[in-house]
């Protein structure tokens, strides 16, 4: 028996919340990693990406211009691999 989660987003769907927030946290926790600005410590890291990717969901606008260009940009990654390979 399946179950209709619907009601739980609204009119939106996981597709314009949930991978939104998951790029925004994957940013943000690489580029503190990188930069080593809080000490390298995972746990303060992925606390600050998931406290800056729920902000950001929080705006629709930020929300579709991701859901917007994301196709474009991952298309031209696409063509950049396959012309190194």
């Amino acid at each position: 028996m399946a179950i209709d989660f619907d009601f739980l987003l609204g009119n939106n769907s996981l597709f314009e919340i949930v991978l939104p927030l998951l790029l925004i946290f994957t940013i943000i926790f690489a580029v503190l990693q990188a930069t080593k600005i809080l000490g390298g410590k995972k746990n303060i890291d992925a606390i600050i990406g998931i406290i800056f990717g729920l902000l950001l969901v929080r705006n629709i606008q930020v929300v579709d211009t991701i859901n917007r260009f994301l196709p474009i940009i991952s298309l031209g990654i696409f063509v950049i691999l396959m012309i190194l390979l």
